[in-house]
């Protein structure tokens, strides 16, 4: 008999409870437009730059040849060096313009040291963009 009324197989049957969905759908509109919101669709601003090719390849072409150089070499703690003379803080822009007004296309060739902050190199080449100047990282050979 115990048994029996465990069961409960008579009498007035219980209500089940309902989960009501209206406030699980409106966080879920909630977080679609909050992520419509914060996401950025927009494309990041790439920086032109080119490898030196190697020149045993013989790949080196005559625009190359006939081009200007000019390098600049930047050294671990941060500092910048154009044909052997050390830069100091906002003297590259100077210097390109003057380089700029020569004859035919000016060339630029970023030599990297080891121990190069990544924001020091990313810095000048965002200058060199700015300049207009046809830019290429090489190796250095020091």
């Amino acid at each position: 008999m115990e048994f029996a009324r465990s069961l409960d197989f008579g009498g007035e049957p219980k209500k089940r409870r309902q989960v009501n969905l209206t406030p699980l759908i409106d966080m879920m509109f909630l977080l679609v437009i909050f992520f419509m919101l914060t996401t950025s669709f927009g494309l990041t601003n790439l920086l032109p730059v080119k490898l030196e090719e190697n020149e045993s390849m013989g790949r080196a072409s005559t625009a190359k040849e006939t081009a200007r150089k000019l390098v600049i070499k930047i050294a671990a703690p941060d500092r910048v060096f154009i044909e052997g003379l050390e830069l100091k803080t906002g003297e590259l822009d100077s210097i390109l313009a003057g380089k700029m007004r020569g004859k035919g296309p000016l060339q630029v060739v970023v030599e990297t040291g080891s121990g190069v902050s990544v924001q020091a190199l990313v810095t000048l080449l965002d200058q060199l963009d700015i300049s207009g100047s046809d830019v290429t990282l090489a190796e250095n050979h020091d």
